[in-house]
């Protein structure tokens, strides 16, 4: 998989997260999980470095 899509896989799994509203340990454990498993965290650190996000 292509960074780039690993990076939109990231902003899905953050909506999916996001999308009940309510963020419980489980929930942010279980992507947690997904995201290293599958290198995005590493992807994501690199898009990012530099970057100010508010």
């Amino acid at each position: 998989m292509l960074d780039d899509q690993k990076m939109e896989v990231a902003g899905m799994l953050q909506q999916m997260i996001m999308a009940d509203g309510i963020q419980d340990k489980k929930e942010m454990y279980f992507f947690g999980q997904i995201v290293t498993s599958t290198g995005i965290d590493k992807v994501v650190e690199r898009k990012t470095a530099g970057m100010t996000i508010m």
